[in-house]
């Protein structure tokens, strides 16, 4: 669908990266792959749920998980030719601020995040906690240390005018309007 979108997949693999990033996008990948393997185990029957949450917990978790998949979709698209996985300094990409990302800079993350805590409910393991905890910290990382002061750099005041009206994962209360 990116390429069809925007005629570019969209996938940036940096030929010289800091050593940090390479073990965050490493770790996020063995979280990724953790959570289906884990997911695919329990579909499998190989193992059970540690804790049994009943219909309203199961229902809980397909909702969430749905309603992260589709907060994840409809980012993306909103980003159009400006979404990426990865970061190439000198590649230069319009700042996306409208649709979901006039309240939120990173929804495509909250939309992953949600889907885990959804995931959660489905797949009720103590061994999914520290595989989310891992992604969760890794995104944390990628977006602190290497996005933003990549948009820093790149959009300069309109970034830091945005940083200051949007929230990271979720809309600021406290947004500021003129």
């Amino acid at each position: 669908m990116q390429y069809r979108f925007a005629g570019d997949h969209g996938v940036r693999i940096p030929t010289r990266a800091p050593a940090l990033l390479l073990f965050v996008q490493i770790l996020l990948a063995i979280s990724v792959v953790g959570a289906f393997v884990l997911s695919c185990l329990q579909a499998a029957d190989f193992v059970r749920p540690q804790v049994e949450l009943g219909a309203v917990g199961y229902l809980f978790g397909l909702g969430l998980g749905l309603v992260g998949m589709a907060t994840t979709a409809v980012a993306q698209f909103q980003m159009g030719a400006s979404w990426r996985i990865g970061i190439d300094e000198s590649e230069s990409t319009e700042l996306v601020t409208h649709g979901l990302y006039s309240r939120i800079r990173n929804p495509i993350y909250t939309g992953m995040m949600l889907f885990g805590v959804g995931l959660l409910f489905l797949v009720p393991h103590l061994y999914l906690i520290p595989i989310l905890i891992a992604g969760y910290l890794c995104i944390e990382v990628h977006v602190r240390k290497f996005e933003e002061p990549h948009l820093r750099r790149q959009h300069g005041i309109a970034y830091k005018t945005y940083f200051t009206g949007a929230g990271r994962y979720l809309p600021r209360l406290n947004r500021h309007r003129e």
